[in-house]
């Protein structure tokens, strides 16, 4: 899974159900109050690859992702990549 916005710390020393320390989007913690959208594909959002949370969900349809990608693409070119630490790992032994 990939992510925008949002970034994630996880303590692999917790246990496997909740592993997460911290969450957040846009550098604000998550407010549990607060409806977020999600961008994702088809496949994920009907629970595929394992993605149960969003089994079931409401979600609308609108642009494919690969023609919303290219306009994307288009728009802020040129794409320069850089690291940004979005998912991160405490205690894993390194």
């Amino acid at each position: 899974m990939q992510l925008s916005g949002l970034t994630v710390t996880y303590d692999r020393k917790k246990s496997s159900e909740d592993p997460i320390v911290k969450a957040a989007v846009n550098g604000a913690d998550i407010d549990d109050n607060k409806t977020y959208r999600v961008v994702t594909n088809d496949f994920l959002a009907a629970g595929g690859d394992g993605m149960e949370v969003l089994k079931g969900k409401p979600y609308e349809t609108g642009d494919k992702l690969r023609d919303a990608f290219e306009q994307y693409l288009k728009k802020h070119r040129p794409v320069e990549p850089k690291v940004e630490r979005r998912i991160v790992f405490v205690n894993d032994g390194k």
